[in-house]
């Protein structure tokens, strides 16, 4: 991946700017219902959503686990107050801490294997888990329609897993995930499961 996902997140767009809005909004409401103390953002890049957490809850515990040392770097530039170390969600000797919240935003799209990702999300979870993935054919949609990966119909490079709500929804249950909340900021899905 590349280590410039913060630019997804400050795009200048007027349309990209309300969408990443809604996101960070259904997080942060998210977060607030499970009355978390520490927080582990598994898949974190640059660390932006993990920041955003701190912003609104400073007394919580944030630490952010990624696979990209670049990103992680840019990150630490950025956002000095967080913890961010290398990691992988599919290594075991990652698995050691305790939190109560996990988040896995706009990560699981890009993992081939989406069942052991999850086993490993279930495994960590002592709490929470707020999860979000591109809301298909939504998604493709709206890059297609705003001319972003035309030769590939929409479909973003690096994603190689596309969920409508169902197929995703039903992916968590599977996986032992009780669903307590969910929200569709446009044009994701994102889920609060325990």
């Amino acid at each position: 991946m590349s280590p410039d996902h913060l630019s997804k997140y400050t795009n200048p767009n007027i349309f990209r700017k309300r969408f990443v809005k809604g996101f960070v909004r259904d997080v942060i409401e998210l977060y607030r219902k499970t009355n978390g103390k520490s927080i582990l953002d598994i898949g974190c890049a640059e660390g932006y959503v993990l920041n955003q957490i701190h912003e609104n809850f400073p007394d919580v515990r944030c630490e952010g686990l990624d696979i990209s040392e670049e990103s992680l770097a840019c990150g630490r530039k950025h956002f000095p107050g967080l913890s961010l170390r290398q990691g992988d969600l599919l290594d075991p000797e990652t698995e050691g801490g305790s939190y109560d919240v996990i988040t896995c935003t706009e990560m699981l799209e890009h993992t081939p294997d989406t069942a052991s990702a999850l086993a490993s999300l279930r495994r960590r979870c002592r709490g929470y888990l707020i999860t979000s993935v591109p809301n298909e054919p939504w998604f493709r949609i709206a890059n297609f329609v705003s001319g972003r990966h035309m030769m590939r119909l929409g479909n973003t490079p690096g994603h190689v897993n596309n969920w409508s709500r169902a197929k995703f929804s039903g992916l968590l249950v599977d996986a032992g995930f009780e669903i307590v909340d969910r929200r569709m900021p446009f044009p994701w899905q994102m889920y609060l499961v325990r």
